[in-house]
């Protein structure tokens, strides 16, 4: 799949020409495929490294300790429409809000874990901040509807995933199915194993969701690595913000044919970081101004992001 990529410097450190033109480009890119690779994005690539380190040190720990943490989701407990993900995941909230410890494992399991990935989230939360101000640019919105006002309380997560190597048959399926993220903008940091695979919209006519894509006969994608990168995609809040000019991407993660990894019985071990940017509690998503008019009305109507959200975590949770 042929991903933009964006150099997101000239937005950090241009001017205000430099800022617009990479808003025109980002726009473009997000109404058409509705992801992008960003680099030179200001996190460097040593602590992205260092952070997928942490990771492999987490879940290689006891279930037992694993199991005193909180926000740790074994294999098997995340279920996508019937299906459970071949995964296990630690879900992180700011560390600013929830200041609870059992989100984090102790000093005595896993020593130095919890300062570093406190670091990395806030790290994360600004680039998704500067993000959201590119995207309110590229949507020329005023200052009073800019997207920075529903994110202000940073009230972002974490999604840390591990996906154990899996024996590889002619019937695998995927190790997580078919979805669209929930949120505004998610923030993808992967290892080169690969397996992330995007639906291509075009192979299928007409209206389509993550629920009836593969009913329809559509087909994937894969999403390429790419060394010191992340890949920014669209989710289905920032769908209806957008009044569907970005649509959020259908995704899943793969696995390999056997024909496809000729000599090889399992695939690799795979771990990924997503950064979730959820509205703040109490917002109402609603088409933002100068998305729709006459003749592009709004397609859909208030959005309560809590009740939404809500729905979200009961239908993939077991």
């Amino acid at each position: 799949m042929d991903v933009p990529t964006i150099d997101f410097a000239p937005f950090l450190r241009g001017g205000r020409e430099d800022r617009e033109a990479i808003a025109k480009t980002v726009d473009s890119a997000l109404s058409s495929v509705g992801l992008i690779y960003v680099k030179n994005h200001g996190i460097p690539d040593n602590e992205v490294n260092e952070a997928f380190s942490w990771l492999q040190r987490f879940f290689a720990l006891p279930n037992a300790k694993k199991r005193t943490v909180q926000r740790y989701r074994e294999m098997g407990r995340e279920i996508i429409r019937s299906h459970p993900s071949r995964r296990e995941a630690l879900n992180l909230a700011n560390p600013s809000l929830d200041m609870s410890a059992d989100q984090w494992p102790t000093e005595e399991i896993l020593p130095g874990f919890r300062d570093f990935m406190e670091s990395f989230w806030q790290n994360c939360a600004r680039l998704l901040h500067q993000l959201i101000d590119c995207v309110s640019l590229a949507l020329e919105l005023p200052e009073e509807h800019s997207l920075s006002k529903c994110h202000s309380r940073s009230c972002f997560s974490m999604g840390c995933s591990y996906y154990p190597e899996t024996l590889i048959t002619h019937e695998t399926g995927p190790r997580m199915g078919a979805h669209s993220d929930s949120c505004t903008l998610t923030l993808l940091f992967q290892d080169p194993t690969g397996g992330l695979e995007l639906g291509d919209r075009a192979s299928v006519q007409g209206k389509v969701s993550a629920a009836n894509f593969e009913q329809r006969g559509g087909t994937y994608k894969p999403i390429d690595f790419r060394e010191g990168m992340v890949l920014v995609n669209v989710g289905y809040v920032m769908g209806r913000y957008s009044n569907g000019r970005y649509k959020s991407t259908i995704h899943r993660v793969g696995s390999p044919d056997v024909a496809a990894v000729p000599g090889r019985t399992e695939t690799p071990d795979r771990y990924s970081i997503a950064f979730f940017g959820d509205p703040d509690p109490g917002t109402i998503a609603d088409a933002l101004p100068g998305t729709y008019n006459p003749e592009n009305p709004k397609r859909w109507g208030p959005l309560n992001i809590d009740e939404y959200l809500g729905g979200i975590k009961e239908k993939t949770s077991t």
